[in-house]
């Protein structure tokens, strides 16, 4: 069925909605991507005539598309529809923005992760490109020959000549295990985080999805509103225009196969709905 065509919105709603708010068809809106929707356009009104019944009635059709295209509230409702869907994506755009976000705290996550199971507990003195004071005995003098030879990582008072108890400050290296210990990361708590936001994000994307599906049949549901209202509307006159006429039964130019008679009723609907404020 002919489109009517205006601007496009550029609606964009990922695996579940591309809708061209620019086309208003008869009796609906060209809406989904996942399903196309094939308009049940009215292939036939039947007009019954009560002060007909016992004549014998004659066939006219209408053009219903062009009556439908240039009708006023057409336009007008075409245009509430796109109000509608700019809203509703605002809203979807705030639902993917939160998620992005998500995202990316959790790559945060897996990074920190992944450092802290690289980075060691301990890391020895010598890495971390001190100088190691030297570990040759300190020559100092003796009274005789007697004497002990004193360790200054054992002797706390060193004893010289005329001199009395003098501290003596431990040089020495601490061993083969000297070094600095790194506080312990909590890999535990960090896992446990990972999995937390990983169970966030796939809630939050189940939402997500579901709001697509409210938002999907809420606007085929104002479409379909808005469509009935202005079929109503041109049925009405449709009628009155084939009970002027005397004809009983109206159908769809388009649904005609083949006929040798028929009344076209298009122009007298038209000026009709002019008449009447169109």
């Amino acid at each position: 069925m002919e489109k009517i065509e205006a601007r496009n919105p550029k609606i964009e709603i990922k695996k579940f909605l591309k809708f061209r708010a620019s086309c208003f068809v008869l009796p609906v809106f060209v809406i989904t991507v996942l399903l196309t929707f094939c308009p049940q356009k009215p292939s036939a009104l039947e007009i019954s005539l009560e002060e007909n019944k016992g004549e014998r009635g004659g066939v006219g059709y209408v053009d219903i598309q062009r009556v439908f295209k240039v009708h006023p509230e057409t336009q007008r409702a075409k245009e509430e529809f796109e109000m509608e869907i700019r809203k509703r994506e605002e809203g979807l755009n705030q639902k993917k923005a939160e998620i992005l976000g998500m995202r990316a705290e959790l790559a945060r996550l897996k990074q920190e992760r992944e450092f802290a199971s690289r980075l060691p507990l301990h890391i020895p003195e010598a890495s971390r490109g001190r100088p190691q004071a030297s570990s040759a005995p300190i020559s100092t003098p003796t009274q005789n020959s007697a004497s002990p030879t004193v360790s200054p990582s054992t002797q706390t008072l060193l004893q010289l000549p005329g001199v009395g108890g003098v501290p003596v400050v431990s040089v020495s290296s601490a061993g083969p295990t000297a070094g600095v210990t790194v506080p312990a990361i909590n890999l535990e708590d960090l896992d446990y985080k990972i999995a937390q936001k990983t169970a966030d994000i796939k809630a939050k994307e189940q939402e997500l999805r579901a709001y697509q599906k409210q938002v999907e049949k809420d606007l085929l549901d104002l479409e379909n509103r808005k469509s009935q209202i202005i079929l109503g509307r041109i049925y009405q006159a449709v009628r009155e225009v084939a009970q002027s006429e005397g004809v009983s039964i109206v159908i769809d130019k388009k649904s005609i196969l083949y006929g040798q008679t028929g009344v076209d009723l298009t122009e007298k609907l038209l000026k009709k709905l002019q008449r009447q404020g169109l």
